[in-house]
Order: C-alpha cells, then structure tokens, then sequence
C-alpha cells in the first residue's frame, strides 16, 4: 500500500525515503530533492493523496487503483480539493507557515512537496518538559497570531490549529502545519468555495465547528478560539474542555499569577459565543509587553470579573468561568469613568482660590493678620458631599 523506498516522483526529482504517517486522506513520507540521480540537495516532506478506505496499491507497484465508478467520483472530488489545499499553502508567503515547493499528479493520484520539519510539535515540547513559561507562551502565540492572520488575509480557514499541528523548526521558529481540514472562501460573499469534510479536535474546536453548516460562512473566530485553546495548553500542560461541555463542566481558572493581558486573550479568544471573541488584532495588542502597563481596573478585589451570560435555546445560562483570564474586557474599555475624581478635583481647586481670595482681602484691607488655620474651608466645599 505504501510507496517503497527509492521510488522516484516528479521525472526523478524526488526520491522516497519512508514513510513519516498516514491518515485518512494521505500518506505523508520523508523524501530528497535530488539534483543529480546521486546527490541530494536537502530532505523534504512528501504528502501522498491516499483515501484509505477507497484507494489501493498492489505491490511494489507506484499506481494507485480506485473501486466502484461511484467511489472514483467521490475519490476525484476528494483529490481537487487535495491539489486546491496544496495551491492555497503554497501561496501563503509567511515565516511560521510550512512552505510547499511543489504540487503535481502521478501515479493516478496527486503530490505535494513541503519542507522537512525534523522537530517536535508543541504538543511533544509540553509532554517532554511539563507547561511553558508564561514569556514562551506568549512567544510561540504572538507568531502563530501573525501566521493565521496570513492565512484568513486569503479568505481561508484552517479548522485544525492545535499543538500537535503546530511544529517546531531548529531555531525554535514554530510552523503551522496541516490545511487537510481548511476551508477556501468566496472573497466578496464569504460563502465556502470547497468541501472539506468537517473535523473537530476535542478541547481545540469551538462549539460552531460541531455543528453541520457550522462553518459553511468565512469564520476567522472559529480559529481565534482554537488559537486560544492552544495558547492555554501551553500554560497549563491540560487540553481544555471541550466546548460543548463548557456550560456544564466549567473549566478550571488561570491563577492571577499570569499577566493581566495573557489572561484575557485566553478568555476572549475562548468565548462560545462566536461573535463575542476576541479579533486577531486585539490579541495582537495583549501580547504586547506593555498591554500591563496600566492596573488591571475593570476586575474587583478579587479579580473577577461579572459572569458572561449566553442564550442557549430558551434557557439562559451563565458562561461558567473558564481558565486563565477573565472574560475579556475590550482595550477602550479597561480604564474605568474617572468623573467622580474630576469633579472632586475642581471642587478643591474652587475652595483654594477662595481662600486665597480672602486672604488677599484681609491684607489689603489692614485686618487683623489670621493664620491659616483659622479658616474653616468646610462651609466652602464637601468634596464628600
């Protein structure tokens, strides 16, 4: 079923090497680029279009056999979209997006070559040396940011973003892996442009991703939440609970001890109401280093912020708090009404110029002289009220 190694692809550019994974939808292997039929230029990853469960290979052949006319129809949907998924990465020009060199049919079936990622995923990183640090967190989240706003720049949906499809080049660089399940997208109607089957990954998908035609309109928060997931993985080493069980399992709270700033991209990144996440561009925000210049002053003593309440069916239900921030609170409304202040302020300032008044005009008038403490401002101005 599997390609055997020193097979050549593409007129000999490519020699296979072995196999890396497979899935339900290819077949991923380790490949060269060959510049000559003896000298290889640098290793790269050769994904293989290969429906498991209707496509077959016998032998040591390369040429990939179908069944049914019926399941050949199916199979050749299946495969554009493959070459289409191919296109579109191939297209992103971004540092933290895995690059494709090139896309290609053969052997019945199609190919795209991408670069070798010889690292671990973040997934493999938290397994091997427990939760990250709360600046390397926010390290790999700030880029994977940038990366996926690429990628939604395109009318494009990834649908997949977890730690596990995100891996890790040699200089530490993370790389979002992984379009199988990406949506394309009309540009003007924002209608969906392929037919992608639909997947969820347990405590990664928001609650839209479950449901059939869920995803059928451009939806960059369905992303957004999986960013979030991820980004609370990281933290804390434990994959969130999945989303349709949050109203009633609640999820665990992050501890003050993280910023301010890390605590509200998790939250409003992780609403379950679609439209009350957090945009790309207010999490960018937060993973400034001065998002916590200012107090933290839309929480009370405790740092809790109000419930966030949800309609769900005819029933409302309290959003129950969820881990590692607050409901997120927008950047133009962190600093609370200072009027109260103000108007204290003016009233002190009146008060002291009628002092001053008065103190002028025993002066002049040759009155006996009076200390300063002889004056009772109290009749001037209450500033309690």
């Amino acid at each position: 079923m599997l390609l055997q190694s020193n097979t050549l692809l593409f007129n000999g550019k490519y020699r296979i090497v072995k196999p890396l994974g497979q899935g339900g939808f290819g077949i991923t292997y380790l490949a060269e680029e060959m510049a000559s039929p003896n000298t290889a230029v640098r290793k790269v990853a050769v994904k293989e279009f290969f429906m498991k469960d209707y496509c077959d290979r016998q032998g040591n052949h390369t040429q990939v056999t179908l069944g049914t006319q019926g399941n050949r129809d199916m199979v050749e949907r299946y495969k554009q979209k493959f070459l289409k998924e191919a296109r579109t990465i191939a297209r992103f020009k971004h540092p933290n997006i895995v690059k494709v060199y090139d896309v290609f049919e053969e052997n019945n079936t199609a190919y795209y070559v991408m670069e070798y990622l010889d690292g671990q995923s973040l997934t493999d990183l938290i397994q091997a040396q427990g939760p990250l640090s709360e600046q390397s967190a926010r390290y790999y989240f700030s880029l994977l940011l940038s990366a996926v706003e690429c990628v939604h720049e395109s009318k494009v949906n990834h649908l997949d973003i977890k730690p596990s499809n995100v891996m890790l080049r040699s200089d530490g660089q993370p790389v979002l892996i992984d379009f199988g399940l990406a949506k394309n997208y009309d540009e003007k109607t924002g209608g969906q442009t392929s037919t992608t089957p639909i997947g969820v990954s347990e405590g990664f998908s928001p609650p839209e991703q479950y449901n059939a035609g869920g995803v059928s309109k451009f939806s960059p928060e369905t992303d957004v939440y999986a960013l979030g997931a991820t980004l609370y993985y990281l933290l804390t080493g434990q994959v969130p609970t999945p989303s349709i069980n949050r109203l009633s399992e609640g999820m665990a709270e992050l501890p003050n001890t993280f910023l301010w700033s890390t605590r509200t991209a998790v939250t409003g990144a992780m609403r379950l109401r679609r439209s009350d996440r957090s945009t790309i561009e207010n999490l960018k925000f937060l993973m400034r280093e001065d998002a916590d210049s200012d107090d933290d002053e839309d929480t009370d003593d405790q740092g809790i912020v109000p419930p966030v309440y949800e309609v769900v069916g005819e029933v409302t239900a309290v959003e129950p708090p969820m881990g590692y921030a607050q409901p997120v609170v927008e950047v133009e409304e962190r600093k609370r009404n200072r009027l109260p202040l103000i108007i204290i302020v003016v009233l002190l300032v009146i008060a002291l110029g009628v002092l001053a008044f008065l103190l002028t005009r025993s002066s002049a008038g040759g009155e006996m002289e009076k200390s300063l403490d002889d004056y009772d401002t109290t009749e001037v101005v209450d500033p309690i009220g």
